[in-house]
């Protein structure tokens, strides 16, 4: 009777451990599809193939993913048969105007995303919409064949013009010159003839206009000055005309590329020196306006570009697709720095506020929705970040971070927003290892100079100077009660000094040159990886040795404890990382995937969750319970140096080699208002 007991609860327990396992990789799957999904600019598969996963499974991951599908703080939908075409911010910031298909106007708080009140004005779609300087009117105009200004205070139409086209149009202002610009096309012997207007903006009168070949015009600009004013053609021309003597005086286009080059939207720089043009061909570009000359190509979109917007300084660049993804780009070296998902459609317009760091967009999915402009741009002065970003500290709160600053300099950066809170001076040479105390009062930093020194993190001033090492310093760390600091040398040995006597407390011999040294959360263990991949770990009580074990073939380049102290993670260029016992050595865990070295690891602080960065450029999440690597980010063009997740488990910092540092958020970011 006890033999058959036994072999059910042993039949029970594998169709459990088999259903588990189905789950299990059910859910890998399913996560793999969604982040594929996401990198395609494909929100509505990724939400499908999220919400399909096994929720007992899903973690730090899943919470990532979900929020990158919809990064939007706020958002509003029009009426259920109406659609947004067009929107605009008022010059101070504080309203936003938007046009729809059904000839209405609805105007929002900007701040809270409250409808004011709408208006009907059109009898047909509204094509473009725009504010006046003063925010009381607004200029539009529709498939009705009229352009029109309206009065937002008084509640009627100032005046409306006649425009003698029948096609899409598109306006813009210039209040420098009290004009509207205007274009769109008709047809001519059945024939379809661009037409650019300008109208004068008080009476409505029509100034000036002139026929534009067979082509129709899809988007017009004036630059901030009024001087120029620009237009996109079907046939991805983009003339530029001196506004003073109504000349062409230069032309770009996209026919260099291939069939449908549509010009879709542009947009001149706050500075007037850039023009951003974006396409049907899913191309974006920036040009030179004095030069001629492409500065940017803005490769990415897999869909037709339907809108581009310069944030207020011009250095940040947003191109919308068909797709109802947002790109962010950094328009001094063109690289994507990140992507904004959240409508299920395709975005059909995009306004920076005047006043913040925010960006509206309109969608045919009904909704209007706002932007944090500043998600995905942490960490990105360039007067304040190293190329040579070696170092990557973060403080035990997460709410300061240390890097090398330009000529051997040192950044101390809000960990939060990614805004440098201070520059001073290091070493002679680079900056090779860094920490800061648990107290945030005190950085400690070494070089090749073989020289280790404290600073104190609120002036800048140094503390303490640390001698006695007879070759370079690689590696440092502070105990995390704030007596003791520890550092590697060349010379193969690690050194441990008294922090407030400046006297050295031991010296501990090691096998090859010590790569990294770390002390454990908990204070009781300091450990050493190797060049020859060896690890090493005393007890801090006597610096007694707990045990020293070939914990790779080949070189350690970092190690890291788990938040308990229980575990020690070594990353190494054999491609793999281990987790070890601290206590006794023995391996838990070897985490194999990475096609190249490992150069960097992290637990997450509840220790469920550790990431690994490698020289094959990408970043991959492990379930420690489940023994799997759950997460590929492959965001990146050069090597992962450092991994780090923050105390409360929400943001994962990576740098890569080239200086830059990308932020994972776990949950969107709301703002208050």
């Amino acid at each position: 009777m006890k033999r058959i007991y036994a072999f059910l609860v042993l039949l029970l327990t594998s169709n459990l451990f088999a259903q588990s396992n189905d789950l299990l990789n059910s859910y890998l799957a399913h996560i793999a599809a969604a982040n594929l999904s996401l990198k395609q600019n494909n929100l509505q598969e990724a939400k499908i193939w999220l919400l399909k996963t096994p929720v007992s499974f899903r973690g730090w991951e899943w919470d990532l993913l979900n929020s990158i599908s919809d990064q939007s703080i706020k958002s509003f939908s029009v009426d259920e048969y109406d659609t947004p075409t067009k929107i605009t911010y008022s010059n101070d910031g504080r309203i936003i105007a938007i046009g729809t298909t059904n000839g209405n106007i609805y105007l929002l708080n900007a701040s809270t995303f409250e409808k004011i009140y709408s208006t009907h004005i059109h009898q047909g779609v509204i094509y473009d919409i725009k504010f006046s300087e003063t925010g009381e009117e607004v200029y539009t105009c529709s498939s009705d064949t009229t352009l029109v200004k309206y009065n937002l205070l008084q509640k009627k139409v100032i005046w409306s013009a006649f425009t003698e086209t029948i096609g899409k149009a598109s306006i813009d202002i210039n209040y420098i010159n009290n004009a509207v610009l205007f274009g769109s096309f008709n047809k001519k012997d059945e024939k379809t003839n661009g037409v650019v207007s300008i109208f004068d903006a008080q009476k409505g009168r029509k100034l000036w206009s002139t026929d534009y070949g067979g082509e129709e015009i899809t988007s017009v600009r004036f630059r901030k000055d009024g001087k120029y004013f620009a237009f996109g053609t079907t046939n991805g021309q983009i003339p530029i005309w001196d506004f003073g003597i109504k000349q062409r005086v230069r032309n770009f286009d996209f026919s260099d590329l291939f069939n449908n080059s549509v010009i879709n939207d542009l947009a001149f720089s706050p500075n007037g020196l850039m023009l951003s043009v974006v396409s049907s061909n899913s191309f974006g570009r920036i040009w030179d306006l004095q030069s001629g000359k492409i500065l940017r190509e803005l490769v990415g979109h897999s869909q037709p570009i339907l809108s581009t917007t310069f944030n207020n300084d011009g250095t940040k660049l947003f191109t919308a697709d068909q797709t109802g993804s947002i790109f962010m780009w950094n328009v001094s070296t063109g690289q994507l720095l990140n992507k904004y998902f959240g409508h299920k459609e395709k975005i059909t317009s995009t306004d920076f506020s005047p006043t913040e760091d925010f960006l509206i967009s309109a969608s045919d999915d009904k909704s209007v929705r706002l932007w944090n402009a500043k998600s995905g741009s942490e960490f990105t002065n360039s007067s304040m970040l190293s190329a040579k970003n070696n170092v990557f500290a973060l403080n035990k709160n997460s709410t300061l971070v240390v890097t090398n600053g330009n000529e051997s300099s040192i950044t101390v950066w809000d960990a939060k927003n990614g805004s440098p809170i201070k520059n001073f001076s290091g070493f002679t040479n680079d900056l090779l290892s860094a920490d800061i105390s648990d107290d945030d009062s005190l950085i400690v930093g070494c070089s090749s100079t073989n020289s280790v020194r404290i600073w104190k993190t609120k002036n800048g001033e140094i503390f303490n100077d640390y001698t006695g090492i007879s070759e370079n310093a690689i590696s440092c760390d502070f105990h995390p009660a704030g007596k003791m600091i520890t550092a590697a040398s060349t010379e193969g040995a690690v050194y441990i000094w008294d922090i407030s006597k400046n006297t050295p407390i031991a010296k501990l011999a090691v096998s090859s040159i010590p790569t990294s040294v770390k002390f454990s959360p908990d204070g009781k263990y300091l450990s050493a990886g190797c060049a020859d991949g060896k690890l090493f770990i005393w007890s801090t009580a006597k610096f007694q040795k707990t045990f020293e074990k070939q914990a790779h073939s080949k070189m350690i380049y970092q190690i890291n404890f788990s938040s308990d102290s229980k575990k020690i993670m070594t990353s190494s260029d054999d491609k793999t990382s281990k987790i070890h016992e601290a206590e006794n050595g023995k391996l838990a865990l070897e985490l194999k995937g990475h096609r190249d070295k490992v150069l960097c690891g992290s637990f997450s602080n509840d220790n469920t969750r550790v990431a690994t960065g490698s020289a094959d450029n990408i970043v991959k999440i492990w379930d420690l319970k489940n023994k799997e690597c759950v997460l590929s980010l492959n965001d990146f063009s050069a090597p992962v140096l450092h991994v780090k997740f923050s105390a409360d488990n929400q943001k994962l910092y990576v740098t890569t080699v080239g200086g830059k540092i990308r932020v994972y958020n776990r949950t969107k970011s709301l703002l208050k208002f």
